[in-house]
Formats: C-alpha cells, structure tokens, sequence
C-alpha cells in the first residue's frame, strides 16, 4: 500500500521540478538547445522556501545534470536531485529525463528572441511519484555571453506515468540570467554561470500551493566537434 505524501514531500516534489532544463545546472538553461554532438554537465544549489508557513525551515537541493544535442534544434537531458537539508524528515531522490525543440533563431543570434518547448518526465523514489511537466521557455541573448531567459511551466503530479488527473495542475514561473565566461567558440570548452529566482501556484489553492525558489549554478559546454 502506498503511503500518503506529506506536505513537506508534496512542496519539494512541485518546487524540484524547477530544477531540470529551466534553472540552471538543472541550472539556468535557456531557450538555446546544445548543438548535434555538443554535450554539457552541470551541477547547482537550489534553496526552497514555503510561503504558506512562514515558521517553515527552507529545503536545500543539489542537482547533477548532463544535455546532449541529437540534431539541430533538439536535445535532451538526464539528471538526479538529491534533498541536502538536515534534520527535516525527508530524503526525497529523483531521476529526470527531458527533451527540448528549440523553434526558432536557431544561429543563435544576439538581439533575436528563441522559444523552445518540451516534456519533462520525473520519478521520485519513495513516495513513488510521477511527473510531468511542459515547458515554454523565453530567452532573449542581449550579448555573446548573457542571455536572460523566463520560463513557465504546466506541471502534473501522479502515482502513475502516464497523469490522468488534469484538474489541480501547477503553474510554475521562473526568471534567470546565464553568463558564459567566455565567447561561445565551436572549438574550446565553454564554462558557465547561472542563477534563476521562481515561484509556482496553481491559481486555484490547494496543499503545497505557494512556493519561492532561488537556484544557481555552474555548467560546463564541450566543443561541438568533440
């Protein structure tokens, strides 16, 4: 018999959605998708606080990620989350898969808006819990080297893979910069920083229902003819 999820689990479950392929390392990634053949691995540090209990401690979260780019405007992506706060009653482990399409300025261009879109897929390991999100991400390279990127989010929560339940989705929305330490170059490996600020509600209340975030974190880009 499954347990039931606390609210404490119920609030890192939709908060750590954030994490893969909007914040950054999880970790800021914006609308650009990773060149055929390009990979990245990253790492970041997500700080959660619950804004439905101010007396609530924060949760901190560590994730590792990895993208690789499949062809021309598509990629996808592998990472693990891994609750880090102490002394709260929860170990909450979850694997993520993701794709992205990235739909339009597809060179990249400095000044031209990209949009991409995609599905996330979660599993958390105990409680057994699926999600599923869809992301619609806005980014806008003002510079080679910094792009600014807002990102929403439909997310479901369900015991089962495939959501049945379409009635208490969450609309998450998150804002962030990522800076490249160098001028994107096709032949060197290119390092990264990113931080991100969001919050999720599902407009019509219910548990684990206002949530504000704050992520950063550092990615690491190999040379597209690697």
């Amino acid at each position: 018999m499954k347990r039931r999820i606390g609210f404490t689990e119920y609030f890192i479950i939709l908060t750590s959605v954030l994490f893969l392929f909007g914040c950054f390392a999880s970790s800021y990634k914006t609308a650009k998708t990773q060149e055929p053949g390009q990979f990245a691995i990253s790492a970041g540090y997500m700080r959660l606080e619950n804004l439905e209990d101010s007396d609530a401690d924060g949760i901190d979260l560590l994730d590792l990620n990895m993208r690789y780019g499949i062809s021309r405007g598509f990629d996808f992506g592998l990472a693990h989350t891994f609750d880090i706060s102490s002394g709260d009653g929860t170990s909450l482990s979850t694997f993520w898969g993701d794709f992205k399409v990235q739909l339009s300025n597809r060179d990249n261009e400095v000044g031209k808006p990209s949009f991409s879109l995609g599905l996330i897929k979660g599993y958390v390991y105990d409680p057994e819990v699926h999600i599923t999100s869809l992301p619609l991400i806005l980014s806008l390279p003002v510079s080679e080297q910094l792009t600014p990127t807002l990102q929403y989010r439909f997310t479901l929560v369900s015991s089962d893979f495939l959501p049945t339940n379409f009635e208490e989705p969450r609309h998450e929305i998150a804002l962030g910069l990522e800076y490249s330490f160098l001028k994107p170059s096709p032949d060197n490996w290119t390092p990264k920083l990113g931080f991100a600020i969001g919050t999720f509600n599902s407009l019509t209340g219910g548990e684990g229902d206002q949530g504000l975030l704050f992520n950063f974190g550092f990615s690491l880009e190999s040379p597209v003819s690697y």
